[in-house]
């Protein structure tokens, strides 16, 4: 079953806010979009710059995690699925572990709106 077979029908943190919000009289897109098997990946500019600097941006954050944490270790994670609703499942980057604070969920995000910033800029620490 490929990734998006598992999410038809599925609720993810990318649909739960228009599903709470949607009225059965006008459905949100979204909702009609999780009832629908057919796959219609994103190829929008945000998502393509988003999917080419996913693998770098893991690898920095492993990079500055492993000096600050004892064991630490971060894997790729597959679509998980909430055995006690199996309705709900969510689709995290990797799953990231260490001795000091356990298991944690790694979601990458791209800010495509920063996408020619420095860090300093983008977290508003240049200097002005």
């Amino acid at each position: 079953m490929t990734w998006y077979d598992q999410r038809v029908g599925r609720i993810t943190s990318s649909t739960v806010h228009n599903v709470l919000h949607t009225t059965l009289e006008n459905p949100s897109t979204s909702l009609k979009k999780i009832c629908d098997p057919a796959p219609k990946p994103l190829n929008v500019p945000a998502v393509i710059c988003g999917r080419e600097h996913e693998k770098s941006g893991i690898k920095e954050f492993q990079q500055v995690m492993c000096t600050d944490h004892q064991n630490f270790c971060a894997k790729k994670a597959c679509f998980l699925i909430d055995l006690n609703h199996p309705n709900i499942g969510v689709s995290a980057d990797e799953i990231a572990t260490c001795d000091c604070h356990g298991s944690s969920v790694l979601e990458v995000k791209c800010p495509y709106k920063f996408r020619s910033s420095l860090l300093p800029e983008f977290l508003g620490l240049a200097s002005e």
